[in-house]
């Protein structure tokens, strides 16, 4: 009887992908990808020259990170998005894909999560320490400060660079694939449950912490609608009133729902 239940459920998957149509999926997924690729380059564009060339907008350490943030889904846009759609081209037209692209998108895909999720957690420090009014004082020149600022705004990135691929090689080595496959480094199912770790959990589990401690924060040292100057915290600089932690809470709510 078991073995007439298992020849069924085979017959029953066999028919089900009989139905699907491959081209058209192959078709959709280039079309919703070339919408993406679109609308991301316009938009994130935007937004990049309209802080970058607005004095006080630029002179935030919050629109600073935004900008990271911009340039990261830019990226998205213009290299791994049309990397897609070459592939799915390929595969529509029945071409073989070199693995090693496939290795890209993954990788590109996987940095691109773990400098996201981090990046919230620094922008949510950031406005703790907003709060507190944490003032380093540091022997720094106008270009110390600079360059100070630019490198904790790069260091996900610095930090998805060395963490991704090393993950993705060494649980690939422990395959011992050899001939094609050696060269091209495909995330296991091991290495996914160690890389989600540490870019989404950690990162979402920090961020919800501090945003938590930052609304009680706002709540109890601020009245509704009241403003304090000169607490904004620009690494150095002094900037406007502190912002409002519903746009924070918003952006956690966010990341954490889009990655579960």
């Amino acid at each position: 009887m078991s073995d007439v239940r298992n020849e069924t459920n085979v017959t029953d998957e066999s028919n089900f992908w009989s139905t699907v149509d491959f081209n058209a999926l192959y078709r959709s997924r280039t079309v919703m990808d070339s919408i993406f690729i679109a609308l991301g380059t316009l938009f994130n564009t935007w937004l990049i020259l309209a802080i970058l060339t607005s004095s006080p907008l630029r002179s935030r350490m919050r629109n600073k990170i935004l900008v990271s943030l911009s340039v990261l889904f830019l990226s998205e846009s213009v290299v791994r998005g049309p990397i897609q759609v070459m592939v799915f081209h390929k595969l529509w037209n029945g071409v073989d894909v070199d693995c090693r692209v496939i290795t890209s998108i993954y990788n590109i895909q996987l940095m691109q999560d773990f400098i996201s999720n981090w990046t919230l957690v620094l922008m949510i420090l950031f406005y703790l320490a907003q709060l507190v009014d944490f003032k380093p004082h540091l022997p720094f020149t106008s270009l110390g400060t600079t360059l100070a600022t630019v490198g904790v705004i790069a260091l996900p990135w610095a930090a998805s660079l060395v963490t991704v691929p090393s993950i993705m090689k060494d649980y690939h080595n422990r395959l011992n694939t050899t001939g094609y496959l050696q060269r091209c480094v495909h995330p296991t199912n091991d290495a996914y449950v160690v890389f989600k770790s540490i870019d989404s959990a950690v990162p979402l589990i920090v961020a919800v912490a501090v945003t938590a401690v930052a609304v009680v924060l706002r709540r109890r040292r601020f009245a509704p609608r009241s403003s304090t100057p000169g607490m904004q915290v620009e690494l150095m600089s002094k900037g406007p009133e502190v912002d409002e932690h519903t746009p924070y809470v918003a952006t956690t709510v966010t990341s954490a729902l889009c990655n579960i």
